[in-house]
């Protein structure tokens, strides 16, 4: 090869590697890395492609959908307010959700925006909380009309974990049962297609490997991760994840390869569909400040109601009211009493004495 052709090759591998990652190995071996499209650059190196639909990530190897006119939403906030998102952006909303546990009533879920670095490896923590024995899934992420996808679900008294890499799925349970009514935290790593690891609160770290699909490396995941349930529109869902029942109960937590997506402890929530979201133990403010105190007028003398003290003969202030219950007027003897409520004020005007 002369020193023009060896110069075109340099340069050609110059472009490749500006567009992506370029790996040593064929496209034929058995490691390959690549999600979607395998291009080779030479017969020792190759880099990954996408579909024409996928955008390929930053590590290289991973492909996501391009977005679209359907990803904007638009919210309204005030009725002359419109706020136009893209779908995975962050919307503004008052404090006090981001710090509620999100609610599950079996017919919502909430999505978040998909991790670029989930395709070859998925560690995930989940932390929730159910009142109900019922299956239910917790936590789903793939494809919606091909076979990959990674599922954790409430099987019967068990936590199950699912994953398919598009060539047969794996199953493992974490057998129960778990405490209703408690804080309970799942995680989930799941390394290539062969390796996965599952813990549940304090208990055993169990530990699957299974050599048959040593060659197959990652799970492809479209739109987003789901919470809680997931959209209707997903091929065979009911088999992949082995229920179809939303969950009934809170989420706090959601981590996916260190990428804190929901916590809401420390105000911190990513989902996509912010406006569809419900929210466990509404928060309401406290009112430290005491009621105020209310004190009682004579309106014929402008100055503090005196009480006439029956025994003694003798005159005093009446002791302050600090609450009333509603509006009402009371005609006695010897005067008309006025209660307002929610002022600072009774007034009580006496009667005029006949001369």
């Amino acid at each position: 090869m002369g020193p023009g052709s060896l110069l075109v090759v340099l340069l050609f591998l110059l472009v490749r590697v500006v567009n992506g990652i370029v790996f040593q190995g064929s496209c034929s071996d058995n490691t390959l890395l690549c999600e979607q499209l395998c291009v080779t650059l030479s017969p020792e190196t190759y880099e990954c492609g996408c579909w024409n639909d996928h955008v390929l990530l930053s590590n290289g190897i991973s492909c996501k959908v391009v977005a679209t006119e359907q990803d904007v939403t638009v919210t309204t906030t005030e009725p002359n307010a419109v706020t136009t998102r893209l779908k995975r952006d962050r919307t503004i909303w008052p404090k006090e959700k981001d710090t509620a546990p999100l609610s599950f009533t079996g017919n919502n879920y909430a999505e978040f925006p998909v991790p670029a670095t989930s395709y070859l490896e998925t560690n995930i923590t989940l932390e929730f909380r159910t009142s109900e024995k019922r299956d239910a899934i917790l936590f789903f992420a793939g494809q919606f009309n091909a076979d990959d996808y990674i599922s954790i679900a409430i099987i019967g008294p068990n936590i199950i974990l699912r994953h398919d890499c598009g060539e047969g799925a794996i199953e493992d349970m974490y057998r129960g049962p778990f405490a209703l009514n408690e804080w309970h935290s799942v995680t989930v790593w799941r390394k290539f297609c062969d390796r996965t690891e599952m813990k549940v609160d304090t208990r055993p770290l169990m530990v699957d490997l299974t050599e048959q699909f040593r060659f197959y490396k990652g799970i492809s995941m479209d739109e987003g991760v789901f919470v809680g349930g997931a959209p209707p529109h997903i091929d065979a869902f009911e088999s992949k994840v082995g229920t179809a029942n939303g969950f009934h109960g809170c989420i706090r937590k959601l981590i996916i390869n260190n990428d804190v997506l929901l916590d809401t402890e420390n105000e911190v929530n990513t989902a996509v569909n912010l406006q569809d979201l419900e929210y466990c133990n509404p928060i309401t403010q406290t009112q430290s400040a005491p009621l105020p105190k209310i004190r009682e007028i004579d309106l014929s003398t402008g100055r503090l109601y005196k009480h006439a003290e029956i025994n003694s003969g003798k005159a005093h202030a009446e002791p302050e009211i600090t609450t009333t219950t509603k509006l009402a007027t009371t005609t006695t003897s010897s005067a008309a009493v006025t209660k307002y409520q929610g002022g600072s004020l009774i007034i009580k005007k006496s009667k005029p004495t006949k001369h």
